[in-house]
This record gives structure tokens, C-alpha cells and sequence, in this order.
């Protein structure tokens, strides 16, 4: 099957709009009628039209595995090519977020790495640790499964479209895929000695070149493509030597800038060095048969991740103030306290030095991949087509957090995690019953292993060993991590899509999944010469395996030629997992997967001879063995906190996109999302916030029964990750001038409504900060000449133009007894100038 969009004169990358949902379902009913006929007269005048003069492009999508257009797709879908993602400057997968409704993607916090913290409808995952962290958005790398969170920072080099895919997709694309899936669908070889190259500078010293060739090793037979792209950028963070800087505060702590004058500066956080680069070869010996071999590598060596402090408060953490009483004002004279708060700028103190060790960790946030994959495309006989997509990909990346972004080292995180993953999967599709019936079946494998390395400190949690033999004055909480795991996936599918006429359609799906995984947990000191009584895992094993089936049932009707709409059922699943960071065995605990059932009904309509295309969607999703992370009693009745299954949730909302052309030159956008997140059946996993008369989990042996839990969301709460409102609007004009030139200036403008960061939304200990996101509206804008008859465009752009200070995500460890709550600060303004030469 051909994975490349084709293209006439409509034009349509997709964009949403505001109502509350049960209004929006009944006017999408009693307006049916009335729509279709409008839609008939518009379709008419169509025909006649001269769609070259700001028609509406026409976009092909293949996310039912068969080339359809986007607007008879009876799912809720945005696609953007390759020029609507130039002309809105995103060149991250995060980016993305931005231009599709209810989607949200942000870099999680510092201590997590390079995971995309990705979010569909309301569900999705910010964490990285493979013994939980299943991603809830499913992201493909032209129809390959990429099955982690961390690593999936994914810059958008030279490709023909992203897909996004809203609601489970359980049925074709399988676990995983409960929120949503995001698929990356690369420019395929044409052998037609095309290529181009561009150059960008702009502040913070930014340096990117990107470019791809393309040509005809064998004509119309063999074709390579080749592109590649390098980004350098510096840190917006500085990390400042706090006893350079502050003097008078800082007791006895050494100077780390020796020599430096009045230079306080240590380094910075938050920069930038990636290089990439991929090669395609494409061979179509024959007519009924196309082969395409992919191979990629993709090199991030960039610095420590941007990270500010927003309450250190020894008040908040009994172990903070005792470490101050016994070892800090001793040693320096100071507390480890409020004086290392940087919150409202771009200044961290974290030195990546723990003086209690001797150890020097290093200040990265790095992600080393590469990957292979072979896709051999077979026509076996007229309408029947066996798809093979072969794939082996692999990744070692590393990072590291100064945890109290203070040079005492109270605490400290360096991780090493490798990753390979072989998948296989094989798609046969066809038409049958002269052409009334579209079917796809098929097999799918995948096989990982992946490996969590890396030392972990809590100085100040339990202090320290005596020196000498066995303990060696090691920190009583300090351990070397080595956790291997293997997941195995099966499964088998199964969808097909009759047309009793030729504008009523039924479609049904099932898919059937078997897993089996295991965690083996290795936790332990090695400079210890005998078992720690503190913290030691060695060799424990944690298993499981499951097996699920996923189903969906839709039905669309195509009242005219421009006008269709559907109704749809779907289900999804994410798999199981066990407690990633257990203290002792009895804290190995496991949690079963995930589940979805998702109720849709949606229209696709264009108007004013395509030059308006309006797509809506409704849903209620019923979500169900909802994970959290949650305090719960071991087995010898201790309180500790991991993941679990707490109750269920609706996520009810609707989604809008509307483009138009008024006119050829005049473009505007504009889409809008509402997820609107309810908590069902918490029992007694409520949080103690909304409880009249609490009894906390985790008292006493032998006390009240427990009728909550300290922490966990409240009736009124929303899923951390989620906006309940978000939408973007967005204008642009090709002015004409001077030598078969264009002028082309664009605006775009983000909204979302806040964005928590825990269960309970609104905790606040002490009086604090809390962890949210506030409501956020970002502008971005750019400027392009272009001179297409000799391949020469120039472009300004700006992001973040208002210079908005916000945080994208958030470390709250004050829960947790450590009294702390960092954050990432997002980049501030940003400006730069892309040069760009294409090649015929």
C-alpha cells in the first residue's frame, strides 16, 4: 500500500471550535438535514469552480491502511503536510500539539529526560521508567512502532505528513494507542534529482542546517533519498555559582569560579546539539511490487535539561531538617533552605557536583538512536495486497538532575537507559464483493529489551555509613541501578468496511493482543562490602501477562460529495506494568492494564467551492482501571507510593477544525478542543482533601478502616497533563511583488487553560505554590519571500513573541517528605532567519 499523500487543488490541514458538548450533539443532529442540502448546492457549484485560484489542497490519509481522502476518513483526524508545517515553523513532533485540537505534548521535567509527555483526549504519560511508564499515544515512524516515552522528542526531518489520530485506536494500531496515534510519514525517493538545502541562524547562538537530495540510481526503478539536518543551540538557563554570587549567604561554601572576576557563571542549562540524518531506497521492479529500505540515525548530545527551583522548604521535609541540624550548618555554617529558590528567572544554583562523595556527574540530556526498517509492498492479484513492514530500532541515552539545584548535594539522579525493539508486522488488504467491501487483516510482533543503569544519591534522607570497612561512609540511601526488562507483544487483526450503498457504510474491527513482560530489579551499592540493611535488590524479578481484545463499530454516511458523517464505537487498552522505584521487595507491586470505550459521532463537510472545510467531532470515552500513582501498604503493612488501579473516569468533549480560503492569496485557520475530565468510583482511593471525616491508608495496624488516601485526586480534579480547554487560530497572506516573488507574513496564536501537575490539583503544603501551568496564549509569526521560479525563499520568524514566563512541566517532591518542588521553565522569546534553496 502507498504511504505517500497525493495531492489535487484542495488544500487541508485541519483545525477545531467552542460549545459545551451536549449543545454542540444536539445541533450536529437537528442540523443534518439542513446541512446535507446546503451541501449538495455547494457541491454542484464545485464542479464548476476554478479550484487552482484558493481551492481547498486535497489531502490522502492511509490511517485505515488503505489510501482514503481526509475528508471521507470516518475518524477524527488532523494531517499536515510538509508545507503546513513549514508555514507554521514546527520542526519538533511537540510542536504539533499546537495545530491539532485536544492534543497536548511538552518536554517532561528534568528528572525525567528526553520523554515527550504526550496526551490525546485526556489520557497519556509523562513518565520514562520502563517498568510503568506504557506510553497512552501511540507514535509511529512511517508505520513503525516507537514503544517508549523517552527518546520520542522527535524533530520532523523532511517529511510528507504528520497524521494525528484522536481516540483509541485499539483495532489497526493496537496497545497503547488508548488516547490516540501520531503518525510521521517521510517523503518517499521519486528519483527526479530534486533536493534542497536550509540555513538558520538566530539567538541564543541557533545554528541549523537541513537538507535532502533526491535521484534515480536506476530510472524509475531504483531511487535514493538522502537527507540530514544539525541544530545547535546554547542553554536560556544559566547555573551560577551560589557562593560567588551571594557572598553574605552562602557561610563556608567554597567558590567554584576561581579566578573568574566577577564572572559567577558556571554553564547553562536547556541547550541544544542534535544531529540526524536518514536514507531511503526505493525499488519498483514491476507494477505489482514496491520495496522500501529505510535507515536512520539520530544523534542528541545536548546539555542538562532547564530546571529552577520553587520551594525548598526544610519545614516540608523532616529529613531536610535534620540533615541541616547534623551535617549542613556544621559543615557550612547555612541551611539548605529558601535561599536557593531561583522561581521567575533563568538562574539555577545546581552545581552536578555532590561534595559528600567526591562525585562529579555529568550535566547532559542525551538520546544516541538508530534504526532500520524494510517495507515490501506486494499486489498478489488485482485488489489484494500483502503489506510487509520489518523494523529493528535502538537507543542509549543518558541524564542527569541536581535534584536540590544547590551546590549540597542533598540529592541527585544520574540515569543510563538502552532500549531495542524488533517489530514485524504484516497487513493484507483488499476489496472484495465488486468493490463494496474494504478489508484489512493482519499479524503483528514485537520484541524489546531495554535496560535502566545510573546511580542514585538521597544524602540527606538517612545520611551515612561510618567510614572504613564494610559501609565506606556511603550514603545509607545511595545505589547503583541496573534493571533490565523484556516486553513481548502479539497480535492479530481483523477490520472490514461495507458499503450497502454508495453512501452508507458500516465498519467493524477486532483485534486480539497476548503480552508477557518482566522487570528484573538490581538495586544496590557496590563500594558497600556486604548487603545493605537499608536498600538492596538484587535479582528481583517482577512478571506479568495478559491478553486483550480491542473492538470498534462505526458507521458514516456521505449525504453529498462534500458533506459526510459518522458514528462511531472504539476501545483501547494500555498495558500493565509494575511499581518502577520500590524501596524493598515487598514494594514490588504490580497494576493491570488500562481500558477504553470511546463513543464518537462526527461530520466532515466543505463549502464555498472548497474553500472552506469544516470537521467536527463529539465523544465520551469511558475510561476505565485508571493507574495513578497512589499510596498503598506493603505487605507488612508500611505505607509506600507506586502505581495502581484506582477507579474510573468519563472524558467527554468535542473537537473543531475549520480552514478557509476566502481568497487564493488569504489563508486562515482556526481549531478548538474541549476535554473535559470527570473522576468516577474512587471509593476509597479519594483523596482526603474532599473526605468530611478522613481516615487515612497507611495508619496503624488494627485501626479505622481506611476511607482515603492522602494525595489522590478528588471528584473535582483533573488528570495531571491535560488542559481542559485548548485551540489555536491562525492567518496568513501571499503578497505579491516584484520578479514572480511572494510575500507571505503569518500569525498564530495558542490558548490553552491550565495544566496540573498532580492528582489532587490543588495541593499546596505549607502554603505553597501550586504545581499548575496557568492559562497560557502564545503568539508565534513569520515572514517569507519566496521566488519559486528560481527555488529562493527567506523566512523571519519569532516564537513566544510576548516573552511569556511559564512552566511546561514540574518535580513536586514535597508529597514525597523531601520539602522540594522544582520546574522547567519553557524557552523565553526566540527569533531567527532560514535561508532556503530547493533544487529543481
Amino acid at each position: 500500500m502507498n504511504n505517500s499523500a497525493t495531492r489535487s487543488t484542495h488544500r487541508g490541514t485541519s483545525q477545531p471550535g467552542l460549545r459545551r458538548t451536549t449543545t454542540l450533539a444536539v445541533c450536529l443532529s437537528l442540523a443534518l438535514i439542513a446541512i446535507a442540502a446546503r451541501a449538495e448546492t455547494s457541491a454542484a457549484a464545485a464542479q464548476t469552480s476554478d479550484q487552482s485560484s484558493g481551492a481547498l489542497e486535497e489531502i490522502v490519509v492511509t490511517a485505515e491502511f488503505r489510501n482514503e481522502k481526509l475528508q471521507q476518513a470516518p475518524l477524527a483526524i488532523t494531517a499536515l503536510t510538509t508545507q503546513a508545517l513549514s508555514e507554521r515553523n514546527i520542526t519538533s513532533l511537540v510542536d504539533v500539539s499546537n495545530a491539532a485540537p485536544n492534543v497536548t505534548m511538552f518536554e517532561a521535567n528534568a528528572a525525567y529526560g528526553k520523554t515527550n509527555a504526550a496526551f490525546i483526549r485526556g489520557i497519556g504519560q509523562g513518565d520514562f521508567n520502563f517498568a510503568s511508564a506504557e506510553p497512552g499515544v501511540g507514535i509511529y515512524i512511517d508505520d513503525v512502532y516507537f514503544s517508549t516515552t523517552f527518546g520520542s522528542m522527535f524533530d520532523l526531518l523532511d517529511l510528507d505528513r504528520v497524521e494525528v489520530l484522536r481516540g483509541p485506536q485499539g483495532t489497526l494500531f493496537g496497545k497503547n494507542s488508548i488516547g490516540g496515534a501520531i503518525r510521521m510519514i517521510s517523503r518517499k525517493p521519486q528519483g527526479d534529482d530534486t533536493g534542497y538545502v536550509e540555513v538558520t541562524g538566530g539567538n541564543f547562538k541557533r545554528r541549523e542546517i537541513r537538507g535532502a537530495f533526491d535521484v534515480a540510481l536506476i530510472k524509475d526503478v531504483l531511487m535514493l533519498r538522502v537527507s540530514g539536518m544539525s541544530k545547535q543551540r546554547n542553554g536560556y538557563v544559566d547555573r551560577i555559582d551560589y557562593a560567588c554570587a551571594n557572598p553574605a549567604t552562602a557561610g563556608s561554601l567554597p567558590v567554584q569560579q576561581l579566578g573568574q572576576g566577577s564572572n559567577c557563571k558556571l554553564g547553562t542549562e536547556g541547550g541544544v546539539d542534535v544531529k540526524g540524518a536518514r536514507a531511503q531506497l526505493r525499488w519498483v521492479p514491476s507494477s505489482n511490487f514496491e520495496d522500501n529500505f529505510t535507515a536512520d540515525v539520530y544523534d542528541d548530545g545536548s546539555e542538562a535539561a532547564a530546571e529552577v527551583m520553587l520551594v525548598a522548604n526544610p519545614a516540608l521535609s523532616p529529613g531536610i531538617a535534620a540533615f541541616n541540624a547534623s551535617t549542613l550548618v556544621p559543615k557550612y555554617g547555612i541551611p539548605y533552605d529558601s535561599r536557593f529558590v531561583t522561581a521567575g528567572t533563568y538562574r539555577t544554583y545546581s552545581s552536578f557536583y555532590d561534595p559528600w562523595t567526591g562525585t562529579a556527574y555529568p550535566a547532559v540530556n542525551t538520546v544516541h538512536s538508530w534504526g532500520v526498517s524494510n517495507v515490501a509492498d506486494w499486489t498478489i492479484v488485482e485488489n489484494v495486497h500483502l503489506k510487509s513492514i520489518t523494523a529493528e530500532r535502538e537507543y542509549w541515552g543518558d541524564f542527569s538532575d541536581d535534584q536540590d539545584n544547590s551546590p549540597m548535594g542533598l540529592a541527585w539522579a544520574y540515569n543510563l537507559l538502552d532500549h531495542h525493539q524488533f517489530t514485524q508486522e504484516f497487513q493484507l488488504t483488499g476489496k472484495a464483493l465488486d468493490n463494496r467491501l474494504d478489508w484489512a487483516t493482519g499479524l503483528f510482533y514485537f520484541d524489546g529489551y531495554s535496560l535502566n543503569r545510573g546511580h542514585i544519591d538521597l544524602n540527606f534522607l538517612a545520611g551515612f555509613w561510618p567510614p572504613g570497612p564494610p559501609f565506606n561512609g556511603q550514603p545509607l540511601l545511595g545505589f547503583n541501578q541496573n534493571d533490565p526488562a523484556r516486553t513481548e507483544d502479539k497480535a492479530a487483526f481483523v477490520q472490514t468496511t461495507f458499503a450497502f450503498t454508495d453512501q452508507l457504510r458500516l465498519t467493524t474491527g477486532a483485534r486480539y493482543t497476548k503480552e508477557n513482560k518482566n522487570y528484573t530489579f538490581n538495586h544496590f551499592n557496590p563500594l558497600i562490602l556486604i548487603p545493605s540493611p537499608v536498600l538492596d535488590l538484587r535479582d528481583r524479578e517482577a512478571r506479568t501477562n495478559y491478553s486483550h481484545v480491542d473492538w470498534k463499530a462505526g458507521i458514516d454516511y456521505q449525504w453529498t460529495s462534500d458533506f459526510m458523517t459518522y458514528a462511531s464505537i472504539t476501545t483501547g487498552f494500555r498495558g500493565g506494568g509494575f511499581n518502577p522505584r520500590p524501596f524493598d521487595n515487598l514494594q514490588l507491586t504490580s497494576f493491570k492494564p488500562e481500558k477504553t470505550t470511546s463513543f464518537e459521532i462526527g461530520e466532515k463537510s466543505e463549502w464555498l467551492d472548497h474553500r472552506l472545510r469544516a470537521n467536527a467531532a463529539i465523544y465520551l470515552s469511558k475510561y476505565k482501571d485508571v493507574v495513578i500513582t497512589s499510596q498503598e501498604l506493603d505487605a507488612a503493612g508500611q505505607p509506600f507510593t507506586g502505581p495502581q488501579n484506582v477507579g474510573s473516569a468519563d472524558i467527554k468533549g468535542f473537537e473543531l477544525e475549520v480552514q478557509m480560503n476566502p481568497i487564493a492569496a488569504l489563508e486562515l485557520s482556526a481549531q478548538v478542543g474541549l476535554t473535559d475530565f470527570k473522576w468516577k468510583n474512587l471509593g476509597a482511593s479519594v483523596g482526603c482533601q474532599n473526605v468530611a471525616n478522613p481516615v487515612p491508608a497507611g495508619g496503624p495496624a488494627g485501626g479505622p478502616t481506611p476511607n482515603c488516601v492522602n494525595g489522590n485526586p478528588g471528584p473535582s480534579d483533573i488528570a495531571p497533563g491535560i488542559s481542559k480547554w485548548k485551540g489555536s487560530v491562525g492567518a496568513q497572506y501571499a503578497f505579491a511583488v516584484a520578479s514572480n516573488s511572494t510575500l507571505t507574513p503569518r500569525v498564530d496564536y495558542s490558548y490553552q487553560t491550565k495544566r496540573y501537575n498532580n492528582n489532587w490539583n490543588n495541593y499546596a503544603p505549607g502554603g505553597g505554590p501550586i504545581a499548575v501551568t496557568p492559562d497560557l496564549g502564545l503568539l508565534t509569526a513569520r515572514l517569507t519571500w519566496e521566488n519559486k521560479e528560481h527555488g529562493w525563499s527567506i523566512a523571519a520568524f519569532g516564537t513566544n513573541l510576548t516573552n511569556k514566563y511559564y512552566y511546561q512541566s514540574f518535580l513536586d517532591l514535597r508529597a514525597f517528605g523531601e520539602g522540594q518542588l522544582s520546574a522547567q521553565p519553557a524557552e523565553p522569546r526566540e527569533w531567527g532567519v532560514t535561508f532556503r534553496k530547493n533544487f529543481q
